[in-house]
């Protein structure tokens, strides 16, 4: 799970830029940094889950047991490409980024329709 509404961060992004349309498309940064898989939607696996007052980031099951095979995404088929310690590593770095400049950002953003 990432700190409360910094998933805004990510969505806000995926709604600037078509996915695949350039080497800034979160979902892409993702998919290659972290061994995820995405599709036009963003990255699948990466949910969010409403608690409480926030927005709260979560990876799902799919993340690690789903893969693409023959260029069709599969949900079960094992992925050998996610890379979990690079992920909480990038995320336990985020949340520190978060912790300290998350709420300047949170105040200027206008909230994301679901």
């Amino acid at each position: 799970m990432m700190s409360p509404d910094l998933i805004h961060v990510y969505q806000k992004q995926l709604d600037k830029i078509e996915p695949g349309a350039s080497s800034m498309d979160p979902a892409k940064f993702i998919q290659n940094r972290w061994g995820l898989i995405s599709g036009e939607n963003g990255v699948y696996g990466l949910n969010t889950v409403r608690y409480e007052d926030f927005d709260v980031g979560a990876v799902g099951c799919v993340v690690c047991h789903s893969g693409k095979a023959a260029g069709e995404f599969i949900v079960g088929l094992g992925s050998k490409n996610v890379d979990v310690v690079r992920m909480a590593k990038d995320l336990n770095r985020l949340e520190k980024w978060w912790k300290v400049f998350g709420k300047k950002i949170k105040r200027n953003q206008k909230p994301i329709k679901m």
